[in-house]
């Protein structure tokens, strides 16, 4: 493990030597190399044929002493909340109850029939059928 980081630094410091190397001989060949501008005679002077720039009117001296507004800061604006209207909480309920029926979380709040009530009358018919049947297997 040691042998593999020493041998890797080796070779990171001699590829840093050839980068320098390669880049140092890069700038030493423009620095000698002549210029390829051809002489221009403008070049030289490029200002020379531009008017120099005045003011049309000199900047007038203020006279007195300048005085700087205090800063005004803005009065904070009062946070108002509204309430929801009847009809919009009506239709968030409605929503709210649509998506828990159509995830299965809860049934739809619909009227339902009252459980019927047992018929007395039939009730004890279907008692004495039994009580019979059982009399007639004995």
């Amino acid at each position: 493990m040691i042998i593999a980081f020493i041998v890797l630094a080796v070779l990171a410091l001699v590829f840093l030597f050839i980068y320098n190397a390669r880049m140092s001989k890069k700038t030493a060949k423009k620095k000698d190399a002549p210029e390829s501008v051809p002489n221009n005679p403008e070049a030289a002077e490029p200002a020379a044929h531009l008017e120099p720039v005045k003011a049309a009117e000199p900047l007038p001296a203020t006279t007195g002493r300048v005085t700087s507004e205090p800063v005004r800061r803005p009065e904070p604006v009062p946070v108002t909340t509204r309430r929801p209207q009847a009809a919009e909480q009506q239709g968030d309920r409605a929503y709210r109850d649509a998506l828990r029926q159509f995830a299965g979380g809860t049934p739809a709040k619909e009227e339902e029939p009252p459980a019927p009530k047992p018929d007395y009358s039939t009730d004890n018919a279907y008692r004495e059928a039994l009580r019979s049947m059982a009399k007639n297997k004995k």
